[in-house]
């Protein structure tokens, strides 16, 4: 089982036959699990921003945005948590558009317009962890997760555990990152900042199996505590992506378009599939706009149901996520983890970055500086966008959109790691020169060439036959292991609403926690909690707690007299 709560722990539409669908009714044994748990979260300080406002943060209370300008992004406060969504500004407060940028034709060498969306903002510097969010709010407010009692396990090759340990700490539960060993040192030194348990296993990006092993034997050993939050199978992942990745794309095109500029495209490369949910967004939203998914070549497991290991942190990982949703994509390009390592050398080196501006006249220092917000899975984005734009002949008038899902930051040590390679290859001529002079004009001008489509294109564009060989891969890699039926494999396919149904749950988890919240008001105004009170009341929309506080306060005092 990917997620073994507590017997006793049930969600509220089994628990009950006076249960209502819309959470609007609770058994008494449910109301008491979340008053339990909301009484925890207030005595955090948390109150959870709902998924309205991370998709419009204009939603979030004046008072919040506020106090927000003097928090340290990256601080362990409650009140990060409504940083969760696509809007900061990296400044301390929110803009109307997602940050963004848009490659300049001189890097390119094409004339459409290939803009690429920012999640070095996000807590955390990575937008997983707003796919975490989704996923253990989710067990949260339905009483499937009690944060004084479980450990939250979290299943990841990197960024989805540092979301989750991000989510953990704040919400003073216990958690576990499993992840493989070979992973940049950045992602344990960041786990183990949020006091988070770290379980390592064999190997590198690719291999997720036994990242999953890992997660199994630890249900197995307490399956009374542990909570596995897997983020291959959790429709909540795409979920989120669908309902706040894919408008958010859709803002950044609004953005840059021009008068006669259509959405053409869409690329995304994938790891669990969750951001593919943006992508399906786009594809439901406009008809004519081709979605476009990358792999590595290395491992090539949509491309020719092959195998293998990469060095893209963050993406393909040997099988199709249960969340994959197979019938979105139009193509697959297949992209070189060497290129990519190169392109974020090129980026990241000061002579690199001096040859963009000598060699790009439409480049400025702006551009310039943002390439410290690209982590080595955005320039497979970017590449793969690239690809796409050149299979399909992409020209003026249109337009690509991809997503940077994290930052340089956390990639630091493979910038050393490519050097200490190449004073190992050319050990005799790179001798007595300083890291910042061994990347020289020459490598970058040669490195620059990816960018401009000098590189074999790798790009598979699929049929209706390619589409369901790639669904029904998901059988061997969750039906017959015994973790999902096979009546849902066939309805994921077959069923339209299937998929309909699961990104439709944004509104009634987003009413779960509306009334979350209203029970963190509630025991804020048992226990005299002045802050939380005025916090949650904000969230809340109630316009006068000291009234209600004040009237909790006398039936109290009734109550102890009597």
């Amino acid at each position: 089982m990917d997620e073994i709560p507590s017997q006793d722990f049930k969600d509220d539409s089994e628990s009950s036959e006076t249960d209502q669908k819309d959470g609007s009714l609770l058994s008494y044994d449910l109301l008491k699990r979340l008053q339990h748990s909301a009484k925890h979260a207030r005595q955090r300080g948390i109150v959870l921003p709902t998924l309205e406002q991370q998709q419009n943060p204009s939603l979030i209370p004046d008072e919040i945005r506020s106090s927000l300008k003097s928090i340290n992004p990256e601080a362990l406060d409650p009140l990060n948590l409504f940083r969760i969504n696509w809007y900061n500004d990296g400044k301390g407060g929110f803009s109307d558009i997602p940050a963004h940028i848009v490659l300049p034709p001189s890097l390119t060498g094409l004339k459409c317009k290939v803009a690429v969306m920012l999640g070095a903002f996000f807590p955390t510097g990575a937008h997983k962890v707003g796919a975490t969010y989704s996923v253990l709010s989710d067990k949260l407010v339905t009483g499937a997760f009690d944060p004084s009692k479980h450990t939250a396990v979290f299943p990841s090759t990197g960024n989805y555990a540092r979301g989750g340990a991000f989510n953990s700490s704040l919400l003073g539960c216990k958690s576990v990152s499993i992840l493989p060993k070979r992973m940049s040192r950045e992602r344990f030194e960041d786990l183990a900042k949020l006091g988070s348990s770290i379980i390592k296993t064999p190997g590198i990006e690719s291999s997720i199996k036994e990242v999953f092993d890992t997660a199994d034997r630890l249900v197995r050993e307490d399956p009374e505590n542990v909570v596995v939050l897997n983020q291959f199978t959790a429709l909540e992942n795409s979920m989120w992506h669908y309902n706040c990745t894919g408008p958010a794309l859709e803002s950044v095109f609004e953005a840059v378009r021009g008068e006669r500029d259509e959405l053409s495209g869409v690329f995304m490369c994938a790891g669990s599939a969750g951001t593919l949910g943006g992508g399906t967004y786009l594809v439901d939203k406009y008809p004519g706009v081709k979605c476009g998914v990358g792999e590595a070549i290395q491992c090539p497991t949509m491309m020719s149901n092959g195998f293998g290991e990469h060095r893209i942190e963050g993406i393909g990982d040997k099988h199709v996520p249960w969340i994959f949703k197979a019938r979105t994509p139009s193509l697959i390009a297949g992209i070189d983890d060497n290129h990519v390592m190169r392109v974020f050398r090129l980026f990241n080196e000061p002579a690199g970055r001096a040859y963009l501006r000598k060699t790009c006249p439409d480049i400025d220092e702006a551009f310039i500086e943002s390439l410290s917000l690209l982590g080595i899975s955005s320039v497979a984005n970017i590449l793969g966008a690239l690809s796409m734009s050149r299979y399909y002949e992409y020209g003026p008038g249109d337009v690509v959109v991809t997503v940077a899902t994290d930052t340089s930051r956390l990639y630091h040590s493979r910038l050393e790691t490519l050097r200490m390679t190449q004073r190992t290859t050319e050990h005799i001529a790179t001798a007595d020169k300083a890291d910042d002079e061994l990347y020289s004009e020459i490598h970058a001008s040669y490195d620059a060439k990816l960018l401009r489509g000098e590189a074999p294109l790798v790009v598979k564009e699929l049929l209706f036959s390619d589409k369901k060989r790639i669904h029904n891969q998901k059988y061997t890699g969750w039906v017959e292991p015994g973790k999902k039926t096979i009546s849902e494999l066939k309805q994921q396919w077959s069923d339209k609403s299937y998929w309909q149904k699961s990104y439709a749950k944004f509104d009634v988890l987003n009413e779960r926690i509306q009334m979350f919240n209203r029970l963190i008001f509630e025991d804020a105004c048992k226990e005299g909690d002045i802050d939380m009170v005025q916090r949650s009341a904000s969230v809340c929309g109630i316009l006068n707690p000291e009234c209600l506080l004040h009237s909790h306060s006398e039936g109290l005092s009734s109550e102890e007299e009597e």
